[in-house]
């Protein structure tokens, strides 16, 4: 919910607040999240892991960081569309891979948790759907009353992209992989 907020003001300063770009950043967040959905129930079925369960948060991080790094060249590009399309165009290309990359994570926690730790498949579906909900919660209210209106959307966004690699920082450092944690604590810096 943190980067759907963000997204409304970054598509702005090029777009303005239109509805032509509420409905397109909600709309792609929708179809992202459907076939997030999808993709995260058909690699669970392949067979799941913890590790598969952080290199799927792993790679909507790295997508985030340079996004984080590069979106307001995108943006600026794009501007030169009329606002349906660029706001089309914006929100595919800054959200549709790591929305539905990050809404892969719950149909494959959800299997993870049936199958290691021998939880009901109502149980786990239902302690995820409770879980995210309330990550989206807590993201909503940091993003609309605290992160954006204090620190700005350009930070808000790189607050995202370092937060999002925390997992896996901690999952791999506490599996000692010191290659692997370099590279993860690197994005951190910059």
């Amino acid at each position: 919910m943190s980067l759907e907020l963000l997204g409304f003001r970054l598509l702005a300063p090029s777009f303005g607040y239109s509805l032509y770009v509420f409905g397109s950043l909600i709309g792609l967040v929708m179809i992202a999240l459907a076939f997030g959905y999808w993709l995260g129930g058909y690699l669970g079925d392949r067979g799941v892991s913890l590790a598969g369960f952080m290199k799927i948060i792993l790679t909507g991080s790295v997508y985030l960081f340079f996004i984080s790094l590069s979106y307001q060249l995108v943006l600026n590009w794009l501007a030169a569309f009329s606002v349906v399309a660029g706001a089309l165009a914006g929100s595919f290309i800054l959200f549709f891979f790591p929305m539905a990359v990050f809404a892969s994570t719950s149909p494959y926690f959800t299997r993870f948790l049936a199958v290691n730790q021998k939880q009901a498949v109502g149980s786990s579906s239902g302690s995820v759907s409770a879980w995210t909900t309330v990550g989206s919660l807590l993201g909503t209210f940091a993003t609309a009353f605290y992160l954006v209106p204090e620190l700005g959307a350009a930070f808000t966004l790189y607050f995202n992209t370092r937060l999002s690699f925390l997992i896996p920082v901690i999952f791999l450092s506490l599996k000692k992989s010191k290659t692997y944690l370099f590279f993860m604590l690197l994005p951190l810096f910059f």
